[in-house]
Protein backbone atom coordinates (compact mmCIF):
# COMPACT_ATOMS: atom_id res chain seq x y z
CA UNK A 1 0.00 0.00 0.00
CA UNK A 2 1.12 3.57 -0.54
CA UNK A 3 2.92 5.06 2.40
CA UNK A 4 4.12 1.64 3.70
CA UNK A 5 7.71 1.64 4.85
CA UNK A 6 9.73 -1.18 3.33
CA UNK A 7 13.20 -2.04 4.57
CA UNK A 8 14.33 -4.47 1.85
CA UNK A 9 14.73 -3.84 -1.85
CA UNK A 10 15.61 -6.50 -4.45
CA UNK A 11 17.00 -5.81 -7.92
CA UNK A 12 15.76 -8.56 -10.22
CA UNK A 13 16.72 -7.11 -13.61
CA UNK A 14 19.14 -4.69 -15.11
CA UNK A 15 16.57 -2.55 -16.86
CA UNK A 16 13.64 -3.25 -14.57
CA UNK A 17 12.44 -1.33 -11.58
CA UNK A 18 13.51 -2.96 -8.29
CA UNK A 19 11.15 -5.10 -6.14
CA UNK A 20 10.39 -4.24 -2.58
CA UNK A 21 9.64 -6.77 0.14
CA UNK A 22 7.25 -5.49 2.74
CA UNK A 23 6.73 -7.36 5.99
CA UNK A 24 3.90 -6.50 8.32
CA UNK A 25 3.58 -8.01 11.78
CA UNK A 26 1.55 -11.25 11.67
CA UNK A 27 1.30 -11.26 7.91
CA UNK A 28 3.26 -12.96 5.18
CA UNK A 29 5.68 -10.78 3.19
CA UNK A 30 4.45 -9.00 0.06
CA UNK A 31 6.42 -8.06 -3.02
CA UNK A 32 5.72 -5.03 -5.12
CA UNK A 33 7.41 -2.93 -7.77
CA UNK A 34 9.09 0.26 -6.44
CA UNK A 35 7.42 3.44 -7.59
CA UNK A 36 9.53 6.63 -7.89
CA UNK A 37 8.35 9.86 -6.31
CA UNK A 38 9.63 12.69 -8.57
CA UNK A 39 8.59 15.40 -6.17
CA UNK A 40 10.36 13.80 -3.24
CA UNK A 41 13.59 13.17 -5.09
CA UNK A 42 13.40 16.55 -6.83
CA UNK A 43 13.29 18.24 -3.46
CA UNK A 44 16.23 16.14 -2.28
CA UNK A 45 18.31 16.90 -5.36
CA UNK A 46 17.45 20.61 -5.20
CA UNK A 47 18.52 20.68 -1.59
CA UNK A 48 21.81 19.01 -2.41
CA UNK A 49 22.45 21.47 -5.27
CA UNK A 50 21.55 24.41 -3.05
CA UNK A 51 23.99 23.30 -0.40
CA UNK A 52 26.68 22.85 -3.07
CA UNK A 53 26.03 26.33 -4.42
CA UNK A 54 26.11 27.85 -0.96
CA UNK A 55 29.48 26.23 -0.37
CA UNK A 56 31.06 26.81 -3.80
CA UNK A 57 29.68 30.15 -5.08
CA UNK A 58 30.86 32.62 -2.39
CA UNK A 59 34.56 31.82 -2.91
CA UNK A 60 34.06 32.19 -6.67
CA UNK A 61 32.33 35.53 -6.19
CA UNK A 62 35.04 36.71 -3.82
CA UNK A 63 37.77 35.71 -6.27
CA UNK A 64 35.95 37.45 -9.12
CA UNK A 65 35.54 40.64 -7.08
CA UNK A 66 39.18 40.54 -6.09
CA UNK A 67 40.30 40.03 -9.69
CA UNK A 68 38.14 42.95 -10.81
CA UNK A 69 39.52 45.17 -8.05
CA UNK A 70 43.06 44.13 -8.99
CA UNK A 71 42.40 44.98 -12.64
CA UNK A 72 41.01 48.37 -11.63
CA UNK A 73 44.00 49.06 -9.40
CA UNK A 74 46.36 48.05 -12.21
CA UNK A 75 44.46 50.27 -14.65
CA UNK A 76 44.67 53.23 -12.25
CA UNK A 77 48.36 52.59 -11.64
CA UNK A 78 48.99 52.40 -15.39
CA UNK A 79 47.05 55.64 -15.87
CA UNK A 80 49.09 57.38 -13.17
CA UNK A 81 52.33 56.04 -14.65
CA UNK A 82 51.29 57.16 -18.12
CA UNK A 83 50.37 60.63 -16.81
CA UNK A 84 53.66 60.89 -14.93
CA UNK A 85 55.58 59.79 -18.01
CA UNK A 86 53.80 62.36 -20.19
CA UNK A 87 54.41 65.17 -17.69
CA UNK A 88 58.13 64.48 -17.31
CA UNK A 89 60.69 66.99 -18.58
CA UNK A 90 62.86 64.05 -19.61
CA UNK A 91 62.13 62.43 -22.96
CA UNK A 92 61.67 58.66 -22.55
CA UNK A 93 61.42 55.92 -25.19
CA UNK A 94 61.04 52.24 -24.22
CA UNK A 95 61.42 49.18 -26.48
CA UNK A 96 60.95 45.49 -25.66
CA UNK A 97 63.60 42.83 -26.31
CA UNK A 98 62.34 42.37 -29.89
CA UNK A 99 62.69 46.09 -30.68
CA UNK A 100 58.97 46.87 -30.55
CA UNK A 101 57.96 50.26 -29.19
CA UNK A 102 56.39 50.01 -25.74
CA UNK A 103 56.14 53.65 -24.74
CA UNK A 104 57.18 57.14 -25.83
CA UNK A 105 56.24 60.29 -23.96
CA UNK A 106 55.39 63.79 -25.15
CA UNK A 107 58.81 65.27 -24.36
CA UNK A 108 60.59 62.60 -26.41
CA UNK A 109 58.31 63.23 -29.40
CA UNK A 110 59.02 66.96 -29.18
CA UNK A 111 62.78 66.56 -28.84
CA UNK A 112 63.04 63.99 -31.63
CA UNK A 113 60.58 65.80 -33.89
CA UNK A 114 58.27 62.78 -34.17
CA UNK A 115 54.51 62.82 -34.85
CA UNK A 116 51.94 61.62 -32.31
CA UNK A 117 51.81 58.26 -34.11
CA UNK A 118 55.47 57.39 -33.65
CA UNK A 119 57.08 54.45 -35.50
CA UNK A 120 56.25 51.14 -33.82
CA UNK A 121 59.72 49.59 -33.97
CA UNK A 122 63.35 50.53 -33.46
CA UNK A 123 63.96 50.07 -37.19
CA UNK A 124 61.12 52.49 -37.85
CA UNK A 125 62.76 55.00 -35.54
CA UNK A 126 66.05 54.57 -37.38
CA UNK A 127 64.37 55.35 -40.73
CA UNK A 128 62.47 58.32 -39.29
CA UNK A 129 65.56 59.90 -37.72
CA UNK A 130 68.06 59.05 -40.47
CA UNK A 131 69.99 62.08 -41.67
CA UNK A 132 68.93 64.27 -38.72
CA UNK A 133 70.93 65.65 -35.80
CA UNK A 134 69.21 63.22 -33.42
CA UNK A 135 70.17 60.09 -35.39
CA UNK A 136 72.81 59.51 -32.72
CA UNK A 137 70.02 58.44 -30.32
CA UNK A 138 69.32 55.30 -32.37
CA UNK A 139 73.04 54.67 -32.75
CA UNK A 140 73.39 54.57 -28.96
CA UNK A 141 70.70 51.89 -28.73
CA UNK A 142 72.49 49.88 -31.42
CA UNK A 143 75.76 50.20 -29.50
CA UNK A 144 73.99 49.01 -26.37
CA UNK A 145 72.87 45.83 -28.17
CA UNK A 146 76.42 45.11 -29.32
CA UNK A 147 78.14 45.83 -26.01
CA UNK A 148 78.02 44.07 -22.67
CA UNK A 149 77.29 47.24 -20.78
CA UNK A 150 73.89 47.99 -19.30
CA UNK A 151 74.22 51.76 -19.76
CA UNK A 152 75.73 54.12 -22.32
CA UNK A 153 75.75 57.91 -21.92
CA UNK A 154 76.58 60.59 -24.46
CA UNK A 155 76.26 64.34 -24.94
CA UNK A 156 74.71 65.68 -28.13
CA UNK A 157 75.12 69.24 -29.42
CA UNK A 158 71.86 70.17 -31.18
CA UNK A 159 70.93 73.38 -32.99
CA UNK A 160 67.24 74.26 -32.64
CA UNK A 161 65.43 77.49 -33.57
CA UNK A 162 68.70 79.36 -33.90
CA UNK A 163 70.06 78.37 -30.49
CA UNK A 164 72.55 75.71 -29.50
CA UNK A 165 71.31 73.01 -27.15
CA UNK A 166 73.16 70.37 -25.19
CA UNK A 167 71.42 67.03 -24.58
CA UNK A 168 72.41 64.29 -22.18
CA UNK A 169 71.33 60.97 -23.72
CA UNK A 170 71.26 57.79 -21.62
CA UNK A 171 70.59 54.34 -23.11
CA UNK A 172 69.79 51.58 -20.58
CA UNK A 173 69.34 47.84 -20.88
CA UNK A 174 66.21 46.72 -18.97
CA UNK A 175 66.23 43.50 -16.94
CA UNK A 176 63.62 41.67 -14.86
CA UNK A 177 64.08 40.46 -11.27
CA UNK A 178 65.88 37.35 -12.49
CA UNK A 179 68.32 39.35 -14.59
CA UNK A 180 66.86 38.48 -17.97
CA UNK A 181 66.91 41.21 -20.63
CA UNK A 182 63.36 42.41 -21.30
CA UNK A 183 64.05 45.52 -23.35
CA UNK A 184 65.91 48.81 -23.58
CA UNK A 185 65.14 52.45 -22.97
CA UNK A 186 66.61 55.81 -23.85
CA UNK A 187 66.27 59.00 -21.77
CA UNK A 188 66.77 62.47 -23.29
CA UNK A 189 67.51 65.49 -21.09
CA UNK A 190 68.07 69.04 -22.29
CA UNK A 191 70.83 70.26 -19.96
CA UNK A 192 71.53 73.48 -21.87
CA UNK A 193 70.31 75.81 -19.14
CA UNK A 194 71.96 73.82 -16.37
CA UNK A 195 75.35 73.85 -18.07
CA UNK A 196 74.96 77.48 -19.07
CA UNK A 197 74.06 78.47 -15.51
CA UNK A 198 77.11 76.69 -14.16
CA UNK A 199 79.35 78.32 -16.74
CA UNK A 200 77.89 81.76 -16.12
CA UNK A 201 78.23 81.36 -12.37
CA UNK A 202 81.87 80.31 -12.67
CA UNK A 203 82.59 83.07 -15.16
CA UNK A 204 80.84 85.69 -13.04
CA UNK A 205 82.83 84.73 -9.95
CA UNK A 206 86.09 84.91 -11.91
CA UNK A 207 85.13 88.19 -13.59
CA UNK A 208 84.11 89.81 -10.32
CA UNK A 209 87.34 88.84 -8.59
CA UNK A 210 89.53 89.80 -11.54
CA UNK A 211 87.80 93.15 -12.02
CA UNK A 212 88.08 93.94 -8.34
CA UNK A 213 91.80 93.11 -8.34
CA UNK A 214 92.40 95.27 -11.43
CA UNK A 215 90.33 98.35 -10.54
CA UNK A 216 92.25 99.26 -7.40
CA UNK A 217 95.74 99.53 -8.96
CA UNK A 218 94.30 101.20 -12.07
CA UNK A 219 92.85 103.97 -9.94
CA UNK A 220 96.30 104.58 -8.46
CA UNK A 221 97.92 104.53 -11.90
CA UNK A 222 95.39 107.05 -13.27
CA UNK A 223 96.04 109.35 -10.34
CA UNK A 224 99.78 109.17 -10.99
CA UNK A 225 99.20 109.72 -14.70
CA UNK A 226 97.40 113.00 -14.02
CA UNK A 227 100.43 114.19 -12.08
CA UNK A 228 102.69 113.19 -14.96
CA UNK A 229 100.45 115.15 -17.34
CA UNK A 230 101.02 118.30 -15.30
CA UNK A 231 104.76 117.68 -15.23
CA UNK A 232 104.82 117.29 -19.01
CA UNK A 233 103.15 120.67 -19.38
CA UNK A 234 106.16 122.27 -17.65
CA UNK A 235 108.72 120.66 -19.98
CA UNK A 236 110.50 122.60 -22.73
CA UNK A 237 108.61 122.51 -26.06
CA UNK A 238 111.11 120.20 -27.77
CA UNK A 239 110.65 117.54 -25.05
CA UNK A 240 106.99 118.20 -24.32
CA UNK A 241 105.65 117.01 -27.71
CA UNK A 242 107.48 113.69 -27.63
CA UNK A 243 106.63 113.05 -23.98
CA UNK A 244 102.98 113.93 -24.62
CA UNK A 245 102.80 111.35 -27.43
CA UNK A 246 104.09 108.59 -25.19
CA UNK A 247 101.83 109.73 -22.39
CA UNK A 248 98.71 109.70 -24.59
CA UNK A 249 99.37 106.08 -25.61
CA UNK A 250 99.89 105.08 -21.98
CA UNK A 251 96.82 106.95 -20.75
CA UNK A 252 94.60 105.51 -23.50
CA UNK A 253 95.59 101.94 -22.64
CA UNK A 254 95.06 102.55 -18.93
CA UNK A 255 91.55 103.86 -19.63
CA UNK A 256 90.87 100.86 -21.85
CA UNK A 257 91.88 98.51 -19.04
CA UNK A 258 89.66 100.43 -16.63
CA UNK A 259 86.70 100.18 -19.03
CA UNK A 260 87.30 96.45 -19.39
CA UNK A 261 87.29 95.99 -15.62
CA UNK A 262 84.07 98.00 -15.30
CA UNK A 263 82.42 95.97 -18.05
CA UNK A 264 83.39 92.72 -16.36
CA UNK A 265 82.02 93.98 -13.04
CA UNK A 266 78.82 95.06 -14.76
CA UNK A 267 78.27 91.64 -16.29
CA UNK A 268 79.23 89.78 -13.12
CA UNK A 269 76.75 91.80 -11.06
CA UNK A 270 73.76 91.12 -13.32
CA UNK A 271 70.87 89.57 -11.41
CA UNK A 272 70.36 86.70 -13.82
CA UNK A 273 67.72 84.87 -11.82
CA UNK A 274 65.58 87.91 -11.05
CA UNK A 275 62.85 87.74 -13.69
CA UNK A 276 59.99 90.18 -13.98
CA UNK A 277 57.60 91.70 -16.51
CA UNK A 278 59.64 94.32 -18.38
CA UNK A 279 58.18 97.21 -20.39
CA UNK A 280 60.57 97.54 -23.33
CA UNK A 281 59.56 101.14 -24.09
CA UNK A 282 60.49 102.31 -20.60
CA UNK A 283 63.84 100.51 -20.85
CA UNK A 284 64.56 102.23 -24.18
CA UNK A 285 63.70 105.65 -22.72
CA UNK A 286 65.99 105.08 -19.73
CA UNK A 287 68.84 103.92 -21.97
CA UNK A 288 68.51 107.04 -24.15
CA UNK A 289 68.56 109.28 -21.07
CA UNK A 290 71.76 107.64 -19.85
CA UNK A 291 73.26 107.99 -23.33
CA UNK A 292 72.52 111.71 -23.74
CA UNK A 293 75.67 112.96 -21.93
CA UNK A 294 77.81 111.00 -24.43
CA UNK A 295 76.12 112.48 -27.51
CA UNK A 296 77.86 115.06 -29.64
CA UNK A 297 75.84 118.03 -30.79
CA UNK A 298 75.84 116.72 -34.35
CA UNK A 299 74.06 113.42 -33.54
CA UNK A 300 70.27 113.38 -33.83
CA UNK A 301 68.13 110.75 -32.08
CA UNK A 302 64.80 109.71 -33.62
CA UNK A 303 62.56 107.49 -31.50
CA UNK A 304 59.37 105.63 -32.47
CA UNK A 305 57.76 103.33 -29.91
CA UNK A 306 54.73 101.11 -30.52
CA UNK A 307 51.81 101.30 -28.12
CA UNK A 308 50.35 98.34 -26.22
CA UNK A 309 53.41 96.13 -26.55
CA UNK A 310 53.24 93.03 -24.35
CA UNK A 311 55.76 92.82 -21.50
CA UNK A 312 58.94 90.80 -21.74
CA UNK A 313 59.53 88.19 -19.06
CA UNK A 314 63.16 88.65 -18.09
CA UNK A 315 65.87 90.53 -16.25
CA UNK A 316 65.43 94.28 -16.57
CA UNK A 317 69.11 94.86 -15.81
CA UNK A 318 70.24 92.54 -18.59
CA UNK A 319 67.81 93.92 -21.17
CA UNK A 320 68.83 97.48 -20.31
CA UNK A 321 72.52 96.58 -20.63
CA UNK A 322 71.98 94.98 -24.05
CA UNK A 323 70.15 98.01 -25.44
CA UNK A 324 72.69 100.43 -23.93
CA UNK A 325 75.59 98.54 -25.51
CA UNK A 326 74.05 98.68 -28.99
CA UNK A 327 73.29 102.39 -28.57
CA UNK A 328 76.86 103.01 -27.44
CA UNK A 329 78.15 101.23 -30.55
CA UNK A 330 75.88 103.39 -32.71
CA UNK A 331 77.27 106.59 -31.17
CA UNK A 332 80.87 105.43 -31.65
CA UNK A 333 80.19 104.51 -35.29
CA UNK A 334 79.19 108.09 -36.19
CA UNK A 335 81.95 110.56 -36.93
CA UNK A 336 80.71 114.12 -36.82
CA UNK A 337 77.06 114.51 -37.75
CA UNK A 338 74.62 111.65 -38.09
CA UNK A 339 71.37 110.06 -37.02
CA UNK A 340 70.39 107.23 -34.71
CA UNK A 341 66.89 105.82 -35.13
CA UNK A 342 65.32 103.72 -32.40
CA UNK A 343 62.05 101.86 -32.97
CA UNK A 344 60.04 99.28 -31.02
CA UNK A 345 57.39 97.04 -32.56
CA UNK A 346 55.85 93.57 -32.50
CA UNK A 347 57.36 91.07 -34.96
CA UNK A 348 56.44 87.56 -36.07
CA UNK A 349 57.15 85.11 -38.88
CA UNK A 350 60.89 85.71 -38.62
CA UNK A 351 63.65 83.66 -40.21
CA UNK A 352 66.37 81.72 -38.45
CA UNK A 353 68.12 82.20 -36.09
CA UNK A 354 64.76 83.30 -34.70
CA UNK A 355 61.79 80.96 -34.26
CA UNK A 356 59.28 81.51 -37.10
CA UNK A 357 56.41 80.35 -34.89
CA UNK A 358 57.02 82.85 -32.08
CA UNK A 359 56.04 86.47 -31.62
CA UNK A 360 58.75 88.89 -30.51
CA UNK A 361 58.99 92.35 -29.03
CA UNK A 362 61.59 93.98 -31.26
CA UNK A 363 63.99 96.87 -30.74
CA UNK A 364 65.50 98.33 -33.90
CA UNK A 365 68.58 100.55 -33.57
CA UNK A 366 69.90 102.05 -36.81
CA UNK A 367 72.80 104.45 -37.24
CA UNK A 368 74.19 106.39 -40.18
CA UNK A 369 77.77 105.61 -39.24
CA UNK A 370 80.71 103.97 -40.96
CA UNK A 371 79.13 100.54 -41.33
CA UNK A 372 80.73 97.16 -40.73
CA UNK A 373 82.94 95.56 -43.41
CA UNK A 374 81.53 92.29 -44.69
CA UNK A 375 84.74 90.36 -43.93
CA UNK A 376 84.40 90.96 -40.17
CA UNK A 377 80.61 90.95 -39.86
CA UNK A 378 80.50 87.34 -38.67
CA UNK A 379 82.98 88.07 -35.88
CA UNK A 380 81.39 91.10 -34.22
CA UNK A 381 79.67 88.96 -31.57
CA UNK A 382 82.85 87.08 -30.66
CA UNK A 383 84.23 87.92 -27.20
CA UNK A 384 87.20 90.31 -27.25
CA UNK A 385 86.85 91.09 -30.94
CA UNK A 386 86.88 94.84 -31.58
CA UNK A 387 87.71 97.08 -34.54
CA UNK A 388 88.34 100.04 -32.23
CA UNK A 389 91.78 100.38 -30.62
CA UNK A 390 90.19 101.30 -27.29
CA UNK A 391 87.37 98.75 -27.47
CA UNK A 392 87.01 95.87 -25.01
CA UNK A 393 85.40 93.49 -27.50
CA UNK A 394 82.74 92.49 -24.96
CA UNK A 395 79.86 94.84 -25.78
CA UNK A 396 78.15 92.92 -28.58
CA UNK A 397 79.16 89.56 -27.07
CA UNK A 398 77.20 90.58 -23.96
CA UNK A 399 74.26 91.66 -26.12
CA UNK A 400 74.08 88.28 -27.84
CA UNK A 401 74.40 86.42 -24.53
CA UNK A 402 71.54 88.45 -23.02
CA UNK A 403 69.32 87.75 -26.04
CA UNK A 404 70.04 84.01 -25.94
CA UNK A 405 69.51 83.93 -22.18
CA UNK A 406 66.00 85.33 -22.74
CA UNK A 407 65.20 82.95 -25.60
CA UNK A 408 65.55 85.73 -28.15
CA UNK A 409 67.81 86.44 -31.10
CA UNK A 410 69.68 89.28 -32.76
CA UNK A 411 70.11 90.29 -36.40
CA UNK A 412 72.36 92.85 -38.06
CA UNK A 413 72.60 94.41 -41.51
CA UNK A 414 75.27 96.88 -42.49
CA UNK A 415 76.51 98.76 -45.52
CA UNK A 416 79.97 100.34 -45.29
CA UNK A 417 79.69 104.10 -45.59
CA UNK A 418 75.89 104.02 -45.17
CA UNK A 419 75.15 102.65 -41.71
CA UNK A 420 74.25 99.67 -39.55
CA UNK A 421 70.96 98.34 -38.19
CA UNK A 422 70.58 95.98 -35.27
CA UNK A 423 67.35 94.15 -34.42
CA UNK A 424 66.99 92.79 -30.90
CA UNK A 425 64.13 90.28 -30.62
CA UNK A 426 62.77 89.33 -27.18
CA UNK A 427 59.98 86.69 -26.86
CA UNK A 428 56.67 88.45 -26.30
CA UNK A 429 54.11 87.66 -23.66
CA UNK A 430 50.32 87.36 -24.31
CA UNK A 431 48.85 90.24 -26.28
CA UNK A 432 45.54 91.25 -27.82
CA UNK A 433 47.14 93.60 -30.30
CA UNK A 434 48.03 93.03 -33.90
CA UNK A 435 51.37 91.60 -34.81
CA UNK A 436 53.69 93.87 -36.69
CA UNK A 437 55.93 93.06 -39.61
CA UNK A 438 59.58 92.17 -39.58
CA UNK A 439 61.93 95.15 -39.43
CA UNK A 440 63.52 96.38 -42.62
CA UNK A 441 67.13 97.54 -42.76
CA UNK A 442 67.77 101.23 -42.26
CA UNK A 443 68.86 103.28 -45.23
CA UNK A 444 71.25 106.14 -44.89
Amino acid sequence: ARGTVCKQVFHVGKNQRPLVCCREPGKPPRFARLEWNPFYYGIRIAGILFVALVIAVPPLVVRSVRRKAARERAARANAFRAWTLEAMDTGTVIFDAAGRLISINRKAREMLGLPVEAPGTLNGFAKQLRGTEVERVVELLRELDKSRRDRIEAELAIKRAGSNQLWLVTADRLRDEEGRVIGKAVALRDVTETVRSQQLLSWAMLARRLAHEVKTPIASVLLAAEKIRRLIADLPPEKRERSQTYFDVMFREIERTRDLAETMMQVADLERDKREAVDINSVVREALQLLSPQLDSGIEIQTTTADDLPPIEGSRAQISLAIANVLKNAVQAIEGEGKIRVRTFLAHGLQEPCDPDRTYVAVEIADSGQGIPEEVRDRIFDPYFSRKPSGTGLGLAIVKTVLEDHGGCIEVESTPGVGTTFWLYFPAGPTNGDQGPKAQPAQG
